[in-house]
């Protein structure tokens, strides 16, 4: 099995699902095109990979009708109906955080954001430069990506905001929450973050590695 830069979607999520043994697992993403219908799914490719890492089976739950980031949110709306009182973390890579979080919200989803996978060192580090020049384009063509898929779909009305914020009332006082309790107090941590949700494993079936779309 090869894994590429977007593996920490997986090894994250395996790492917090050995760590809470009473998360569920929730996986969201089927073929990116119809013609990759008939090999492993996305969602598939990443249960195979987790229950590699030590996850339970019967754990894990997911959906593959899902193409896009928008269709993942959809379909996760149709398979989950949190309860009052639970607490789900949106587990994707840090660059398509806010799109996810978009058109999570349109569907009344209002996840906990747990980013990974980062491709910066973040303001700390302003001047910090690419590792080498193929580096820094494929970031550019990632952030591209992400800046045209925010636009697309605010202009198509399937989210609201053309980039997201912190919602001080829910997702932002929650996630401060989470990350403290997680850090110093995991009994705390897992009673009020009782599920996990992990969205968009992007997979390339026919080459057997995980990719970002």
């Amino acid at each position: 099995m090869i894994l590429n830069d977007a593996a920490e979607r997986v090894t994250e999520t395996a790492a917090l699902a050995n760590r809470f043994p009473t998360m569920r697992v929730f996986l969201s993403g089927g073929w990116s095109s119809d013609t990759d219908k008939g090999r492993v799914s996305e969602s598939s490719f990443a249960r195979q990979a987790l229950i590699g890492m030590g996850v339970a089976p019967e754990r894990i739950e997911m959906e593959e009708n899902s193409r896009t980031t928008f269709e993942n949110a959809v379909e996760t709306r149709k398979a989950i109906t949190p309860k009052p009182g639970e607490r789900w973390l949106l587990l994707t890579s840090a660059s398509h955080m806010p799109r996810s979080v978009a058109v999570f919200r349109e569907q009344g989803l209002d996840f906990i954001p747990y980013p990974v996978d980062y491709r910066t060192r973040g303001l700390a580090h302003p001047l910090n430069r690419p590792r080498s020049t193929a580096v820094g384009l494929t970031n550019l063509d990632l952030a591209a990506h992400e800046w045209i898929g925010l636009f697309g779909y605010w202009l198509s009305g399937r989210t609201k905001t053309l980039m997201p914020t912190p919602e001080p009332s829910s997702s932002t006082a929650r996630l401060t929450e989470a990350v403290v309790s997680f850090e110093h107090d995991a009994g705390r941590f897992e009673c009020r973050m009782g599920r996990l949700l992990v969205i968009d494993i992007r997979v390339r079936p026919g080459a057997r590695s995980l990719a970002v779309r």
